[in-house]
């Protein structure tokens, strides 16, 4: 017997068992297996661990940009103190033993005090033809609004009358800065002798200390820096001679 799409009845009984009977099994498979998907306490485990990693991750991330930071400001700092150096090497290894002159007076080739550092240099290149003096004036000093090592610059050591100039900042902030003069012994200040005789005074006052100890302090460490001077200047005549006698021999 058979319907009217001519299935037979025995086909769709059987059908029917097969369906019954898988979704017997699927349901069975899912109760009797319990890991078969996540469970709350297993995402809230996974969510704990990424939250754990994404702050262990963000804890290097940060300290790499404090370490670049720090690197960055002591790479600068260590510019500035090169700069200072170097500008305080090039100074004091072209200051002369001659005295200047300011109103009609004697001005001694070098003045030391606890935080002012002032004397006389050559070197001065006129490469424009403007007439300026083959010597200048410098003055190192202690600027105590701005915390600042200040460098001053006066073209002439011969002066007329005193000028302000304004100064340049050469390192900044720094604290306890004291200048020494070594000759060889620490000496506070200088010139350290006082005459009235003109002669013995001008011998005085052309007189240069063997050498400058500078010490300050500087993002919270002391430096101690220490300048050779050229306490005499070269007997030119000599010199000339000696360079002829030399050109006469390999002649």
């Amino acid at each position: 017997m058979s319907l009217d799409n001519n299935v037979p009845v025995s086909h769709l009984e059987h059908s029917s068992r097969s369906s019954c009977e898988a979704t017997r099994l699927r349901a069975k498979r899912y109760f009797t297996n319990p890991h078969s998907g996540f469970t709350l306490i297993e995402v809230l485990v996974a969510i704990a661990i990424f939250a754990v990693l994404s702050a262990t991750g963000w804890i290097v991330f940060d300290q790499l940009i404090k370490n670049r930071d720090r690197n960055a400001e002591h790479a600068q700092s260590l510019t500035q103190l090169q700069f200072a150096y170097a500008q305080m090497l090039r100074d004091l290894s072209q200051a002369v033993p001659i005295a200047g002159q300011q109103n009609g007076q004697l001005q001694p080739a070098l003045q030391l005090a606890s935080q002012q550092l002032k004397f006389n240099k050559a070197g001065v290149i006129d490469p424009l033809q403007q007439g300026l003096d083959a010597f200048e004036s410098i003055e190192y000093g202690f600027d105590a609004g701005k915390q600042a090592l200040v460098r001053y610059k006066k073209p002439y050591i011969y002066q007329k009358q005193s000028q302000d100039v304004p100064g340049d900042v050469v390192l900044a902030p720094i604290e306890n800065l004291q200048f020494q003069a070594l000759d060889p012994a620490v000496q506070s200040q200088w010139p350290i002798q006082s005459v009235t005789d003109s002669d013995a005074q001008n011998y005085i006052l052309s007189q240069l200390p063997k050498g400058i100890e500078v010490k300050f302090t500087y993002q919270a460490r002391e430096y101690r820096w220490v300048f050779g001077l050229v306490t005499a200047l070269p007997d030119l005549e000599q010199t000339q001679n000696t360079q002829d006698s030399e050109n006469d021999k390999t002649s």
